[in-house]
C-alpha cells in the first residue's frame, strides 16, 4: 500500500466551542473530555491531585482550547504514529503527541488531541517536531518505507 497526504484525513477535527455545544461527545461528558485536555495541556497528568494554583491553570487552559483532533485507536494513523515513535499504541501516543488523551470508553476508543491554529499542526502537534510541514511529509515517507532523519 502506498500512502500520501490522505492518512492524515483519519483525524477529524473540531473546534472547541462546538465540544462544548453538546452534553456528550462520542459517548463522553463534553466537560470531562475538555478538562482532560486542558488538564494535560497545563503540564498535570489526569492522576495528579491539584491545588488550587493548578486547578486556576487547568481552567485558563480549559478557557483557551482552540482546536481538538480526534483519530481512532485502530486506525492506520495510529498504527504508523505508534511506529514512528517507536512506541505502543495504549501508552505510548499520549506520551508523544501534543496533550493527548486516549478514550476507551463506548465502543470506539480514540485519540483526543490539543491543536492551535496558523501553524502546520500536523508536523508540531501530533509528530512533535517543528511546524514548519517538513515532518508532515517525512512522516508520509516513512510510512511508504524509506529512511528518514526526524
Amino acid at each position: 500500500m502506498k500512502f500520501d497526504d490522505c492518512i492524515y484525513k483519519e483525524i477529524t477535527w473540531f473546534n472547541a466551542d462546538e465540544i462544548v455545544e453538546h452534553e456528550t461527545f462520542d459517548g463522553i461528558d463534553s466537560y470531562e473530555l475538555l478538562r482532560n485536555l486542558a488538564t494535560l495541556e497545563a503540564g498535570y497528568s489526569l492522576d495528579d491531585r491539584l491545588d488550587d494554583e493548578a486547578v486556576e491553570r487547568v481552567e485558563d487552559e480549559e478557557n483557551s482550547l482552540i482546536c481538538v483532533g480526534r483519530f481512532l485507536f485502530d486506525s492506520l494513523l495510529a498504527e504508523g504514529l505508534a511506529e514512528w515513535f517507536k512506541c505502543d499504541r495504549y501508552d505510548g501516543l499520549v506520551k508523544h503527541v501534543r496533550s493527548c488523551w486516549l478514550s476507551r470508553g463506548g465502543d470506539d476508543w480514540y485519540f483526543y488531541f490539543v491543536t492551535g491554529c496558523g501553524y502546520d499542526v500536523i508536523s508540531s502537534d501530533l509528530l512533535g517536531c517543528d511546524a514548519d510541514g517538513v515532518a508532515r511529509r517525512k512522516f508520509v515517507d516513512f510510512l511508504n518505507g524509506e529512511e528518514v532523519a526526524r
